[in-house]
């Protein structure tokens, strides 16, 4: 089924002319890779916009709620989560609109984070535990299967790694980002340096590296186009911290894989 609704891109000076027309709480915004189109989440549905605004695509329409679009690498199809069947499943639909396809239907929650330019979905899942794993157990681990083959019905899936992540990116030569889970704390909680702050790293060739050594948050890498830098999340600021001092809010900061 298809829906449209009209839509207009915020900026500060039109939030409120548009104050009255314009949708809440649109969220969860992921832009193609060819820079056209956006998707996004708007009451517990998935919709796509030209980056430049304009008109909105409706998805998905199900009393379920679909959440966390992701794009594959040819910027034709979104993948996302969805509870349509009971559980977190990973499902995909055309981006110009059409039957979702159920992609995943294993026991748990899975939460799609990626899709790499070779095409397969990167997602974490808490499956069976490593026997030499000595995290402490439901832990989300990172696991990936073939987009194509899952949308001709052929889903085979693979551990990547065990390592508990929240967020993950990887490049056209297979090397991953992810930011770390040390421990339960509210994802929103802001301005702290406690010990379970997350950080960006870094999986090349069956090697961890550590990119990021700020005290306070650091998450969310995504791969700039050159697939040799990447954009993340901080709450770091332009000057060194001293003991006792606040973070900063979280800005946009880019980095080379080399720390430069």
């Amino acid at each position: 089924m298809k829906k449209t609704f009209l839509t207009a891109l915020l900026t500060f000076a039109g939030i409120a002319a548009f104050s009255q027309t314009t949708p809440r709480w649109i969220r969860q915004n992921a832009i193609s890779p060819d820079g056209l189109r956006v998707a996004f989440v708007y009451q517990g549905d998935i919709f796509v916009v030209p980056s430049s605004g304009g008109e909105a695509l409706q998805l998905t329409s199900n009393p379920a709620h679909d959440t966390e679009p992701v794009w594959s690498a040819d910027s034709k199809t979104v993948v996302f989560a969805s509870w349509r069947e009971g559980q977190k499943d990973i499902w995909a639909v055309s981006a110009e609109g059409g039957t979702p396809v159920r992609l995943t239907e294993f026991g748990g929650a899975q939460t799609p984070y990626t899709v790499s330019p070779d095409g397969y979905v990167y997602f974490g899942a808490n499956y069976q535990e490593e026997t030499a794993s000595a995290q402490f157990p439901g832990a989300s681990k990172l696991y990936r299967f073939n987009l194509a083959d899952a949308m001709a019905g052929k889903t085979r899936v693979g551990l990547v790694s065990s390592i508990n992540m929240g967020e993950a990116s990887v490049n056209a030569d297979g090397t991953i980002l992810y930011e770390d889970v040390k421990g339960p704390e509210d994802p929103f909680r802001k301005h702290h340096t406690s010990s379970v702050t997350r950080d960006i790293w870094m999986i090349r060739g069956g090697e961890y590296t550590k990119l990021s050594t700020f005290v306070g948050e650091d998450r969310d890498p995504v791969f700039a186009p050159d697939g040799k830098s990447y954009y993340f999340l901080s709450e770091r600021s332009e000057k060194p911290m001293k003991v006792g001092d606040w973070a900063s809010d979280s800005n946009v900061w880019k980095s080379d894989l080399d720390g430069s």
